[in-house]
Formats: C-alpha cells, sequence, structure tokens
C-alpha cells in the first residue's frame, strides 16, 4: 500500500467496515508510515470530539412499540412487492435540475409520524 490510497480508507477503517485484507494492508503500511499513521489519530480524535458532544435520546415505550408494528408489518409486505427499479438519475434531460432533486422528507418519513401513523396494539 502507497500513502496516495491511505486518505480514502481512512474513515472506514476508523469506523471498522473494511473487509480484513484492505485492515490488514492499512496496518501494516501505518506501522512503517507517520504520516498516514497521523491522518488516522486525526480521524479518530474527531469522531472522539463529535461523539463527546452528541446528545443521545432514548427511545419512549410506546414509540418503540409503535416501531415494531410499523416494521412487522413492512416485513409482511416487503415479499408482496414488485422488486424497484434502479433509479435513473437522467431519465428525463429535459426537466430541469430542480425538479430532479428529491427532499430527504420524502424518501424516509421520521420517526415521529411513523409513530403517530401507526395504530399501538395490545
Amino acid at each position: 500500500m502507497i500513502c496516495k490510497d491511505v486518505p480514502d480508507l481512512i474513515q472506514p477503517y476508523t469506523d471498522a467496515e473494511l473487509d480484513s485484507d484492505k485492515a490488514s494492508a492499512l496496518e501494516a503500511h501505518l506501522r512503517d508510515c507517520r504520516d498516514c499513521n497521523r491522518l488516522v489519530e486525526a480521524e479518530r480524535n474527531w469522531q472522539r470530539t463529535v461523539q463527546a458532544g452528541m446528545t443521545r435520546f432514548t427511545a419512549s415505550d410506546r414509540l418503540r412499540a409503535r416501531l415494531a408494528v410499523a416494521l412487522a408489518e413492512a416485513d409482511g409486505t416487503a415479499a408482496a412487492r414488485p422488486p424497484a427499479r434502479a433509479w435513473r438519475p437522467l431519465a428525463r434531460p429535459r426537466a430541469s435540475a430542480s425538479s430532479r432533486l428529491i427532499s430527504p422528507a420524502r424518501i424516509a418519513p421520521s420517526a415521529h409520524s411513523v409513530a403517530d401513523r401507526v395504530p399501538l396494539r395490545q
């Protein structure tokens, strides 16, 4: 492994997302390269800083129950759905760029809105 390969691997490495071969190759490189080792340490320090400043919330029992119901229902209907078509970003080249943008709210509704729509079973 050479130094120019390392920057693209740092985040997946620190998140434990690399396969064992790439992780082993990177670790061998880091043993001999102080500059790349500093980059990895900087990423780890950044992650620690972000994690230390995070506010963590615990879902209420009511929300957990509603989500469990929604997930169970989604699992039951997933087999009945036809497979999704591949996304085609340029399917309509005459459309304006703004019409191709997708709002995150349309992609995945917030957990709060799911909890309000799913009836709580007892």
